[in-house]
């Protein structure tokens, strides 16, 4: 395999913690879908955002939504590693809410992975 590419999951996803009045949208148990890409590093954030507008389109052309009820949120503070951080919005009658965040988080999730589990997760190129 080579990059760039991408995997995709979807399953089960548990949080600690309710938020009664948010109601579907903060329950204990949810069901949660997950895409992560893999590029070279100095392609990054153009990647990102190619993917940005992809989601985006996704909601607008495939799914139909109006456009004055969909919006980009960029969020203020990123958490230490992330080089980008997106939500896609969309207006409910209570206001708008999260449908899909589309981050940039580099290599951290990946060095993690291995720093933990003692395996090596570096990519050699085959060519």
């Amino acid at each position: 395999m080579k990059v760039p590419f991408g995997i995709a999951q979807i399953g089960k996803a548990f949080r600690n913690e309710i938020a009664p009045r948010q109601y579907i949208f903060r329950k204990r148990e949810f069901e949660q879908m997950e895409m992560q890409m893999f590029v070279e590093p100095e392609r990054e954030m153009e990647v990102y955002e190619v993917w940005r507008e992809k989601r985006m389109r996704y909601y607008i052309d495939d799914l139909g939504f109006n456009k004055e009820n969909i919006q980009w949120h960029q969020h203020e503070n990123l958490v230490f590693y992330a080089k980008a951080a997106w939500d896609i919005e969309y207006r409910f009658p209570f206001g708008f809410k999260e449908l899909e965040g589309v981050h940039a988080r580099g290599d951290y999730d990946l060095t993690q992975h291995q720093k933990h589990s003692g395996v090596s997760l570096k990519y050699r190129d085959p060519t």
